[in-house]
Protein backbone atom coordinates (compact mmCIF):
# COMPACT_ATOMS: atom_id res chain seq x y z
CA UNK A 1 0.00 0.00 0.00
CA UNK A 2 2.92 2.66 0.76
CA UNK A 3 4.69 2.05 -2.69
CA UNK A 4 0.63 2.78 -4.39
CA UNK A 5 0.38 5.56 -2.07
CA UNK A 6 4.29 6.83 -2.88
CA UNK A 7 3.32 6.39 -6.77
CA UNK A 8 0.31 8.38 -6.10
CA UNK A 9 1.82 11.51 -4.55
CA UNK A 10 4.57 11.66 -7.10
CA UNK A 11 2.07 12.22 -9.93
CA UNK A 12 -0.36 14.56 -7.65
CA UNK A 13 3.19 16.61 -7.47
CA UNK A 14 3.72 16.68 -10.75
CA UNK A 15 0.36 17.45 -11.58
CA UNK A 16 0.46 20.50 -9.01
CA UNK A 17 3.67 21.70 -11.14
CA UNK A 18 1.25 21.95 -14.22
CA UNK A 19 3.19 18.72 -15.95
CA UNK A 20 0.65 17.24 -18.81
CA UNK A 21 0.22 13.52 -19.14
CA UNK A 22 2.64 12.93 -21.21
CA UNK A 23 5.22 14.59 -19.29
CA UNK A 24 4.39 13.00 -15.92
CA UNK A 25 4.77 9.89 -17.93
CA UNK A 26 8.12 10.59 -19.85
CA UNK A 27 9.51 11.18 -16.46
CA UNK A 28 8.00 8.75 -14.78
CA UNK A 29 9.28 6.43 -17.71
CA UNK A 30 13.01 7.38 -17.23
CA UNK A 31 13.06 7.31 -13.31
CA UNK A 32 12.11 3.69 -14.20
CA UNK A 33 14.95 3.35 -16.49
CA UNK A 34 17.64 4.52 -14.27
CA UNK A 35 16.01 2.91 -11.13
CA UNK A 36 16.59 -0.67 -12.85
CA UNK A 37 20.14 0.55 -13.80
CA UNK A 38 20.77 1.29 -10.38
CA UNK A 39 21.98 5.22 -10.83
CA UNK A 40 19.90 7.29 -8.72
CA UNK A 41 22.83 8.16 -6.11
CA UNK A 42 22.21 11.73 -8.50
CA UNK A 43 19.40 12.17 -6.62
CA UNK A 44 21.47 11.93 -2.77
CA UNK A 45 24.42 13.79 -3.88
CA UNK A 46 23.49 16.99 -5.74
CA UNK A 47 21.16 19.77 -4.35
CA UNK A 48 19.00 20.88 -7.34
CA UNK A 49 19.09 24.32 -6.53
CA UNK A 50 17.73 27.05 -9.57
CA UNK A 51 21.09 28.87 -9.41
CA UNK A 52 22.92 25.47 -10.39
CA UNK A 53 20.32 24.20 -12.70
CA UNK A 54 21.05 27.34 -14.55
CA UNK A 55 24.70 27.32 -14.64
CA UNK A 56 24.31 23.60 -16.01
CA UNK A 57 21.93 24.93 -18.35
CA UNK A 58 24.52 27.42 -19.85
CA UNK A 59 27.87 26.15 -19.62
CA UNK A 60 27.05 22.60 -20.34
CA UNK A 61 24.18 21.99 -22.43
CA UNK A 62 23.97 25.70 -24.48
CA UNK A 63 27.14 25.52 -26.03
CA UNK A 64 25.82 22.13 -27.70
CA UNK A 65 22.42 22.69 -28.63
CA UNK A 66 23.44 26.27 -29.87
CA UNK A 67 26.15 24.78 -32.20
CA UNK A 68 23.01 22.20 -33.23
CA UNK A 69 21.04 25.09 -34.19
CA UNK A 70 23.11 26.97 -36.00
CA UNK A 71 24.37 23.80 -37.89
CA UNK A 72 20.85 22.67 -38.85
CA UNK A 73 19.39 26.97 -39.46
CA UNK A 74 22.26 27.15 -42.09
CA UNK A 75 20.57 24.08 -43.83
CA UNK A 76 17.30 24.43 -43.95
CA UNK A 77 14.49 27.67 -44.17
CA UNK A 78 13.87 29.71 -40.89
CA UNK A 79 12.39 32.41 -39.52
CA UNK A 80 13.39 34.74 -36.60
CA UNK A 81 11.79 36.65 -34.53
CA UNK A 82 13.35 40.03 -32.44
CA UNK A 83 11.52 41.36 -29.46
CA UNK A 84 13.02 43.88 -26.75
CA UNK A 85 11.57 45.14 -23.86
CA UNK A 86 12.28 47.02 -21.04
CA UNK A 87 11.41 45.47 -17.48
CA UNK A 88 12.61 47.63 -14.28
CA UNK A 89 14.74 49.75 -16.41
CA UNK A 90 16.67 47.09 -18.03
CA UNK A 91 16.72 46.05 -21.56
CA UNK A 92 15.90 42.90 -22.16
CA UNK A 93 16.33 41.19 -25.86
CA UNK A 94 14.78 38.22 -26.96
CA UNK A 95 15.39 35.93 -30.29
CA UNK A 96 13.29 33.01 -31.70
CA UNK A 97 14.34 30.48 -34.41
CA UNK A 98 11.73 28.72 -35.77
CA UNK A 99 13.03 25.86 -38.20
CA UNK A 100 11.94 22.64 -39.79
CA UNK A 101 13.75 19.88 -40.53
CA UNK A 102 12.95 16.60 -42.57
CA UNK A 103 14.20 12.93 -40.83
CA UNK A 104 14.64 10.03 -43.38
CA UNK A 105 12.63 7.42 -42.52
CA UNK A 106 14.98 4.88 -40.91
CA UNK A 107 12.82 2.18 -41.24
CA UNK A 108 13.47 0.01 -44.35
CA UNK A 109 11.26 -2.68 -45.99
CA UNK A 110 11.80 -5.28 -48.22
Amino acid sequence: MKKSTTWMEFIAFCMSQNYTFAQISRLGKYLKSIFDSKELDFLKNNSFEEEEISKISSKCFQPFYLSKIIEEISTNPFSLTVDGSTICGKNLLAMKVKYLTQEKDKKTTI
